[in-house]
């Protein structure tokens, strides 16, 4: 008996044909080539995916280290009557901003500012109720101008009225400036 499952594949001596060629036909190499390059092409494509968000993570790190670690630092010289005012990062001081006299600015005062954070967030409780935002109160020290139009901020104190008013206290002795109430000039409105 003959073994029916070789010879029909056999067409004659010279001439054979390949079983995977009747399985598949003769497309299954370029079936074979379009899966490899379609499947190496989503690899690709996941692997770029992956690197982008790694690095739009990192940047996020980088700017949330910045501004977890950055302060801002008045440096207040007494003998020059001056006052000039850096941020320092991680221990290195970056110039801000110009120098401000005490003779443009002859008054003290204390501001108070309800402050929202720019990181404000709300926790939903299991009862869909929003708390735990960060506002908080925020009490300045601040330099007055004259006219009080201009202002300068040398200290802030969080959520303390009784430590900011004995600051402002300590400060006037310190600086011999006296402490006055915030009050710019209104300006007329004009018609129009």
């Amino acid at each position: 008996m003959k073994n029916t499952t070789l010879d029909q594949f056999l067409i004659d001596d010279t001439q054979k044909v390949k079983v995977s060629e009747l399985l598949w036909g003769k497309s299954k190499s370029v079936v074979g080539v379009v899966m490899f390059v379609i499947v190496t092409l989503l690899f690709t494509l996941i692997l770029h995916l992956a690197i982008v968000v790694v690095i739009f993570l990192l940047v996020l790190w980088i700017i949330g280290a910045y501004m977890g670690f950055s302060r801002q630092v008045y440096e207040i010289d007494i003998e020059n009557r001056t006052v000039r005012d850096y941020v320092k990062v991680f221990g290195l001081y970056n110039s801000k901003g110009e120098v401000i006299y005490f003779d443009d600015y002859p008054y003290l005062s204390m501001m108070r500012a309800n402050v929202v954070s720019s990181r404000q967030i709300s926790m939903i409780s299991a009862a869909g109720v929003a708390g735990n935002d960060l506002n908080f109160t925020e009490y300045r020290v601040t330099l007055l101008s004259k006219d009080h139009r201009r202002k300068h901020v040398i200290e802030r104190i969080i959520e303390d009225p009784e430590k900011a008013k004995k600051r402002v206290e300590a400060w006037s002795e310190k600086l011999d400036l006296p402490v006055v109430t915030y009050s710019p000039p209104r300006v007329a409105r004009r018609r129009r």
